[in-house]
């Protein structure tokens, strides 16, 4: 349950309480289990079609989409991610419907995943319109030929959280009720930057302090060996993925991104909302989220020493965490509110409309 993930549950139940008739397509492996978002949205009311496909299989997934558009006689196909991206844009050809998508982010990494991203970018310069989560992001899709009059800034909302208690928080999660914790809340891969979080976490000198990372992913295993190797391994909490994990921020005394890359990550915007404490790199949308370190504190990327010294400052300076904690709760309260999102998304659905009309 990544980010986007995340963005396609709020974006249908923001659409299902607007009464717009929605269908939320989810491309899976054949075999594998309904994930959380599936579950969650059916149990909302919301109707989801899996399209199952074995591993290259896309010819037969992209004439599943394309049924579907057609049997739901659909306006418009919105698609999240370079797969979705790459088979929904045949998919909507061959069904004569307009394409929107948003662009989350390049994670670059590999071979493999740079050619995907390089052929995702090609599809999204010939889509209806495309959402940019961040104004960096913007400037990323223009240079890859994106024509600026489909292009939209529409950063993410933050989601209105049920959340525990502190003391519920930690119990639910089996930490203790008087200890310190920093905390991580993402996907582990290499580009969400848990390692730095670890070795910040070494250098910290703060006996009394734990860290609670929530999530999985391909690093899993190269975090839990490097804490080891670090001699960290029994003050890191490993938690594993959990569903709706923003309901336990209470739990943490500051919220850590320490990412390579990022465009609008939605656990900062949830941490800034629930007024914990927040420490970021300055990567993507991040620094004009946190006005430059005033909301937040700021570090530069790959700097596991700046790091530790920014979590440290916030843990030991309580009335600087208090205020910038304020501050940050205001400023999502101000602008990065879900009906205003929705506005946006909703418009730009029409100007997908309008222009593939004319």
């Amino acid at each position: 349950m990544g980010g986007v993930e995340r963005v396609v549950h709020q974006l249908a139940r923001g659409l299902h309480r607007r009464q717009v008739l929605a269908t939320v397509v989810t491309l899976l492996e054949s075999g594998v289990e309904d994930p959380w978002l599936v579950e969650s949205l059916r149990f909302a009311g919301i109707p989801v079609a899996a399209v199952r496909g074995h591993r290259y299989g896309y010819p037969r997934e992209i004439a599943a989409m394309t049924r579907m558009l057609r049997s739901h006689d659909a306006d418009l196909l919105h698609c999240h991610g370079y797969r979705a991206d790459v088979l929904g844009s045949v998919a909507a050809v061959l069904s004569r419907r307009p394409i929107v998508s948003t662009a989350h982010g390049f994670t670059g990494g590999g071979l493999k995943n740079r050619f995907y991203e390089r052929l995702d970018r090609w599809c999204l310069g010939r889509m209806d319109q495309v959402m940019a989560v961040s104004s960096v992001l913007e400037g990323q899709l223009l240079d890859s030929h994106v024509p600026r009059k489909r292009l939209h800034v529409v950063p993410n909302a933050a989601p209105t959280l049920s959340l525990k208690s502190r003391h519920d928080a930690r119990a639910a999660l089996g930490l203790s009720g008087e200890g310190v914790y920093m905390g991580w809340i993402g996907r582990m891969s290499h580009e969400k930057g848990p390692d730095l979080f670890l070795r910040a976490m070494c250098r910290l000198g703060l006996p009394d302090v734990d860290a609670v990372m929530i999530g999985d992913g391909p690093e899993l295993g190269n975090a839990k060996a490097l804490a080891a190797e670090l001699g960290i391994g029994s003050k890191v909490h490993f938690l594993g993925n959990i569903p709706e994990a923003s309901r336990f921020l209470k739990a943490i005394d500051v919220l850590v991104v320490s990412s390579r890359t990022e465009g609008l990550p939605l656990v900062l915007l949830e941490a800034m909302g629930a007024h914990v404490p927040v420490v970021a790199t300055a990567v993507g949308e991040i620094p004009q989220v946190l006005e430059g370190g005033r909301s937040g504190a700021l570090i530069q990327p790959e700097r596991p020493g700046e790091l530790a010294d920014a979590i440290l400052s916030t843990l030991t300076d309580a009335p600087q965490a208090e205020r910038r904690a304020r501050l940050a709760q205001d400023r999502v309260a101000r602008c990065y509110d879900v009906g205003s999102w929705l506005d946006q998304v909703v418009g730009v659905y029409r100007s997908a409309m309008d222009r593939r009309q004319s």
